[in-house]
Formats: structure tokens, C-alpha cells, sequence
């Protein structure tokens, strides 16, 4: 809650819920567990809620954020972005998994098989931009090829 109000979406970095943070939360952004005696003591576990190690990050609650925002966009626009594409979306935000590999008794062979397209794109997200303007008249055909590869329908509903 902040300000007395539901946080419904956060848009910095994203966590797992409904089980214990790893000791590597080292970005302060995992709010308390705080639980009353009647709820499940499952979500003060290592695996909480979840059915044991391997289950797969897709099976796993995340706070909702930006990543998880566009992801779903995307994929309703009919993207024919690869899956590399959209598990980077999907979890670039996931810093205790790509930075510090925590979690890693969550994930399947799946998310083990796309994680090191995950830790390649780290070094392109923050922190990497550029003060020079872009000559976007200039890009504005790159950007359009690239739209019309991986939006056939080219329609985004936000």
C-alpha cells in the first residue's frame, strides 16, 4: 500500500511472490512478508505456494510491472518475436535471477535454456544510453523493417 492505496503495478524491478526472498535481495525493493496467523505459512518457504524446485518462472507470481505489462501486449498483437525476445522482456527487470542467480531451484529447462540471452542483454539496459540525439528521421526505416517483421498485424492495443 502507499498512500492507503493498492499497489497494483510497480515499475522498477520485479520479484516472486507467495514465497521467501533470497538472502541476495540486495536491492531493497521486496516488500515485507507480513502475515497473520490464519494465512499460509507456505509463503514464508523456500518454494511457498509453488510445487516444489524446476516448476518454471511461468508458473511462478511475479510483482506486476512494466516487463510483465509489454509482455502481455505483445503477445496479444500476435508478435513472431523469438522466445529469447520475449523472456528478455518478460524478465529484465528479475535483478536477484540475472545478477546474482537466485531462484535458480525455480527454474525449468526452459528459463535454463533463455537465461544466458537474459545475462548477454543486462549490459544494454540501464545505464547504457546516450546523451548524442538520435537522427530519427534517419532510424525511421530500420524501426519500421523491424516492426513489420515482428508485428505483422502492426496493431498494439494498449
Amino acid at each position: 500500500m502507499i498512500l492507503g492505496r493498492l499497489l497494483l503495478i510497480q515499475t522498477v524491478r520485479v520479484y516472486t511472490k507467495q514465497c521467501t526472498p533470497p538472502t541476495c535481495n540486495s536491492h531493497g525493493t521486496q516488500p515485507p512478508i507480513v502475515l497473520t496467523p490464519t494465512q499460509s505459512h507456505r509463503y514464508n518457504t523456500k518454494y511457498g505456494v509453488y510445487k516444489g524446485p524446476y516448476c518454471g518462472l511461468r508458473n511462478v507470481h511475479m510483482s506486476f510491472g512494466h516487463d510483465e505489462y509489454l509482455f502481455r501486449v505483445l503477445q496479444h498483437a500476435g508478435t513472431t518475436l523469438p522466445p529469447a525476445a520475449l523472456f528478455i522482456i518478460r524478465y529484465h527487470s528479475f535483478y536477484a535471477l540475472h545478477q546474482h542467480d537466485a531462484y535458480d531451484y525455480l527454474l525449468d529447462d526452459y528459463d535454463r535454456e533463455l537465461l544466458p540471452w537474459l545475462k548477454r542483454f543486462q549490459p544494454f539496459d540501464l545505464y547504457s544510453k546516450s546523451d548524442t540525439p538520435m537522427d530519427v528521421e534517419k532510424l525511421k526505416p530500420y524501426y519500421m523493417g523491424l516492426l513489420a517483421k515482428y508485428f505483422p498485424k502492426f496493431e498494439l492495443q494498449w
